[in-house]
């Protein structure tokens, strides 16, 4: 009897020592999905914000082209004006010498109008 019962208290000590390993191994488990789920949230976050940067990136750029397509659309109205005016102030220098009836304006630089006859 004493044979058996020195069996049986073996046998009950790797049982317990299998349920502490047991025990161990779904901690070990716990904290290996709980870091593997950290991993994911972090993994989506991630990609979440590349997206937003990308986005952003896409909106800056098509902004971007829309000022250049203004400025050269002011451009052009500026280039347009400058020869509009060009030719009103020739047009004007015309009229001009007609209406001073024969009188002759020179224009120097950075002085007013010189006339002579």
């Amino acid at each position: 009897m004493c044979g058996l019962q020195g069996e049986m208290e073996a046998e009950c000590e790797r049982f317990r020592q299998s349920q502490d390993a047991l025990a161990n191994a779904r901690r070990d488990l716990t904290t290996r999905e709980q870091s593997l789920q950290r991993a994911k949230d972090e993994l989506s976050l991630a990609h979440m914000r590349i997206s937003q940067g990308s986005d952003r990136a896409q909106s800056l750029e098509q902004r971007g082209k829309q000022l250049q397509e203004e400025l050269k659309c002011q451009r052009q109205n500026t280039e347009s004006s400058r020869l509009q005016h060009q030719q009103r102030t020739r047009d004007l220098d015309k009229q001009h010498q007609r209406v001073r009836g024969g009188w002759v304006c020179l224009r120097v630089a950075c002085t007013p109008p010189l006339c002579v006859r």
